[in-house]
């Protein structure tokens, strides 16, 4: 069996043929790798053979145009997981879920260079499993589904992946997430309208990247409720306190992973 590396940046490209070829992905023998500059190159040597390939690799770190290339891919290995790379500059969520919604498999950014991250990643495209497990113990799609926990500081990081990782994934999915600011309560006293909102939403999602007091308050309050915690963490940030280590967290290096990890996780 093999995989097809599309990488126009002879240097990754080398990287990720080794990555295939140094590791089995479950099936009891080292992949091949079958490495092109172009996707306009590897459809050419491959599309009229009989043996598929395993799943694709189009990385754009060299360069390409998806709206172009995924089209032809597609085209020429109906079935086969495609898995696009994001140059290390692009971090753009949106664009990564709109890949998805074009069928897809995967997306993460080139600035994930952990090996054994991205053979966990092939080998459940080998497998055809879910690009990542289902976050457990989280309620259906609801008007109330979450409450949002993080500091407002627009223009922070916090801000903008809620902005453009976290809020697009949960609205498509139909689960409303919301911060207290954007509940309407109609309590004057903060503390009670942040235990209002808690008390009637079913999830509450904190963001622990940046962690305050407030956040923690709001955990506890979630805990004592009886609500599910989801913990997001972002790689290199502060870790997270042993007394909430038993909750269940997601640990993102980048918005692409974030939104990525979420879609699959919450759907």
């Amino acid at each position: 069996m093999f995989a097809v590396v599309i990488c126009a940046k002879p240097a990754r490209q080398a990287y990720l043929e080794n990555v295939v070829a140094t590791y089995s992905f479950g099936v009891g023998s080292p992949f091949q790798a079958r490495a092109f500059p172009a996707v306009v190159d590897a459809v050419a040597a491959l599309a009229a053979g009989a043996d598929r390939p395993g799943f694709v690799v189009y990385s754009l770190a060299g360069g390409g145009s998806p709206a172009r290339d995924l089209p032809l891919l597609q085209g020429a290995f109906p079935g086969t997981p495609i898995i696009v790379e994001f140059a290390m500059g692009n971090d753009d969520a949106g664009e990564a879920l709109r890949l998805v919604g074009r069928g897809v498999y995967n997306v993460y950014s080139e600035r994930i260079d952990r090996a054994g991250m991205l053979w966990d990643m092939f080998t459940r495209a080998i497998q055809q499993r879910r690009p990542y497990e289902r976050i457990p113990n989280v309620a259906q799609p609801s008007p109330n589904w979450g409450f949002m926990s993080m500091v407002f500081t627009p223009g922070s990081l916090d801000y903008s992946e809620y902005e453009f990782a976290i809020r697009p994934v949960t609205d498509a999915l139909g689960l409303e997430l919301r911060r207290v600011d954007e509940i309407a309560l109609g309590l004057a006293d903060l503390r009670q309208r942040v235990l209002e909102a808690i008390r009637a939403r079913d999830v509450l999602v904190a963001q622990m990247s940046t962690q305050t007091s407030n956040t923690m308050y709001e955990i506890g309050c979630a805990d004592v409720l009886g609500k599910p915690v989801i913990l997001l963490r972002r790689t290199g940030s502060t870790a997270i306190p042993a007394l909430l280590r038993g909750l269940f967290y997601v640990e993102y290096s980048s918005s692409v992973e974030l939104a990525m990890r979420l879609h699959f996780g919450l759907r």
